[in-house]
Parts: structure tokens; C-alpha cells; sequence
């Protein structure tokens, strides 16, 4: 599994924005290490799905943010892409119901 997170603060037109990007991929050599890895313990759970997400905050004005939120997944069957969809839309609501009611966007 290759998981790759950064974020970067910079300015565009005078403005600052911050970056965030998170992804999630997988290998063949992960994959050989799953089969032949042997656990007793059922609560042991390999993520194997690909994907990732990016966030980005934009400065509009003093007292506002521009928020763009795109997710990226590759799945096997169509429930299981309605399962991420959904999972990401509560996250993402919920995200914006935590910052908004606190004002936590504040530069």
C-alpha cells in the first residue's frame, strides 16, 4: 500500500490557498504479503481499494473561504461506489457543519 499525504500553503493572485491531497494505492508486492500473511485475528482488515481525495481552501475575502472538495476511487461494483459516495458526502457535511458552526476558517 502507498499512501501519499501533503498539504502546501501558497499564494495565487494575492490570495492564499491551502492544498490538501491524500491518496491510497495498492501493489503487487502488497498483495503477495496479504496471501501469505496468516492472522487469526478477524478484526484485521487490509485496505486494498485505490483512491484518494484533495481539499482546497481559497481565500475570497476576510471573512470567507472558497472550499473545493474532489475524491477520486476505483471500485469493483457499483455498490460499492455508491457506499464510498455516500461515505464521502457524510464526511464532507459533517466537515462543514464542525468548521462552519465554530468559525475555524479564520485566517
Amino acid at each position: 500500500m502507498c499512501l501519499i499525504e501533503q498539504a502546501r500553503v501558497e499564494m495565487v493572485e494575492g490570495k492564499r490557498r491551502f492544498k490538501f491531497y491524500y491518496a491510497i494505492g495498492d501493489s503487487m508486492a502488497n498483495a503477495r504479503t496479504r496471501e501469505v500473511e496468516l492472522t487469526s485475528d478477524d478484526n484485521v482488515r487490509w485496505i486494498t481499494d485505490e483512491g484518494g481525495y484533495s481539499l482546497t481552501l481559497t481565500e475570497v475575502d476576510e471573512s470567507s473561504v472558497e472550499v473545493v472538495f474532489d475524491s477520486l476511487g476505483c471500485f469493483k461494483s457499483e455498490e460499492q461506489a455508491r457506499g464510498h459516495f455516500i461515505m464521502f458526502d457524510r464526511l464532507v457535511t459533517r466537515w462543514d457543519q464542525l468548521v462552519t458552526s465554530s468559525n475555524l476558517l479564520t485566517f
